[in-house]
């Protein structure tokens, strides 16, 4: 569909299917992430209400997925300049990570390099910084996943932490020699 009128239209009317009541979480899932990614098609004047509209949907769905969503609509809000949004997404993913369990497959997702790349576009470095450390906790529970000290780690290297970095990326390396078999083996 090249016609704007009509794309607008069409996001419209998934927007409100989206946010739907009647919408199970998977669906709802699958519609918010494809609609972030259909938004830069529409004026900034149009996407923003939607983007609205379907942020304020991702709090009936799980954790993990709420911080996906909620780190793609923070790009999104950079990608259109939108410090207001970005901090307003920033706030509540913050609260999102702080509350996954450490285990959590969102922690490799590559989220808060991701949201921590949208915040620096957009000039909030101080929100970056926060971010940063509402998740520096993981580096201090046990059993924490190489994983998800690797994320919270380049985070701190992104805004200029990399002293404190340092010692988890050695030990991230550490833990892969004494791995046996092949690298990708141990990556896995």
């Amino acid at each position: 569909i090249r016609d704007p009128e009509v794309v607008a239209h069409e996001v419209r009317q998934l927007v409100q299917r989206a946010t739907g009541a009647k919408l199970n979480a998977a669906e709802r899932q699958r519609l918010i992430g494809g609609l972030l990614e259909t938004l830069p098609r529409l004026s900034l004047a149009r996407a923003l209400p939607l983007m609205d509209s379907l942020v304020a949907a991702v709090d009936t769905l799980p954790g993990e997925v709420q911080a996906r969503l909620l780190g793609d609509a923070l790009a999104l809000a950079a990608l259109f300049g939108r410090a207001d949004r970005a901090t307003t997404f920033a706030g509540r993913l913050r609260t999102v990570l702080a509350g996954l369990p450490p285990d959590s497959p969102a922690w490799s997702a590559g989220i808060l390099e991701a949201s921590l790349r949208g915040l620096r576009r957009v000039g909030l470095t101080r929100e970056a910084g926060d971010l940063v450390e509402a998740t520096r906790g993981l580096l201090t529970r046990p059993k924490t996943p190489v994983a998800a000290r690797l994320g919270v780690a380049s985070g701190m290297a992104f805004v200029g932490r990399v002293q404190e970095a340092l010692p988890v990326f050695d030990a991230a390396f550490e833990a892969l020699d004494a791995l046996k078999g092949t690298l990708p083996e141990r990556l896995a």
